[in-house]
């Protein structure tokens, strides 16, 4: 009898899961060959634009370090390469629009969202929007990867913010 309501209760979280996870994709702006092909989707709740891969590395990528801590793996480091999210942000909008937002909330195609704070994205050396690792291109969902971009915040001691897939940045 137990066994029954359990069965049940699995099921019926399922069904919520799925309807949600459906819900949550309709509300998505960049399609999946677009996020495949690099496109990010930049705004700040009225204005959007679309950058590709082209665009962000015209924005003077830089290689850095961070400290990656999984559930397969322990803290490992690796060397990275991308652009301050704040450089991202500001290549859209001016600075200002950074200093006068509430919250910036980075979405991915697979739906996981993280909200960052505008002071952790305006410190230097924190937010980057990476596209390589290990001198290597992240790869896409599809591929196993981790990308096209990947929100990495080098002060997050256990990797638990960083975002894989990133598909949109929103200024709020």
């Amino acid at each position: 009898m137990k066994n029954k309501y359990v069965i049940a209760a699995v099921a019926l979280l399922a069904i919520i899961v799925a309807v949600l996870a459906f819900v949550n994709r309709q509300n998505m702006k960049i399609t999946g060959a677009e996020a495949v092909k690099g496109t990010l989707l930049v705004s700040d709740g009225k204005i959007e634009k679309k950058l590709d891969f082209q665009d962000i590395e015209a924005m003077n990528p830089v290689e850095f370090k961070a400290v990656q801590d999984t559930s397969k793996s322990g803290p490992e480091e690796h060397a990275f390469k991308g652009v301050l999210l704040k450089d991202v942000i500001a290549g859209v909008f001016s600075e200002d629009k950074l200093k006068k937002a509430s919250k910036v909330v980075v979405k991915s195609i697979d739906g996981y969202t993280v909200a960052l704070s505008p002071e952790e994205v305006m410190e230097q050396g924190n937010v980057y929007l990476a596209f390589e690792k290990d001198g290597k291109p992240l790869g896409t969902k599809a591929e196993g990867g981790s990308g096209p971009y990947q929100i990495i915040i080098t002060k997050d001691q256990f990797s638990q913010r960083w975002c894989k897939f990133v598909t949109e940045v929103s200024v709020q």
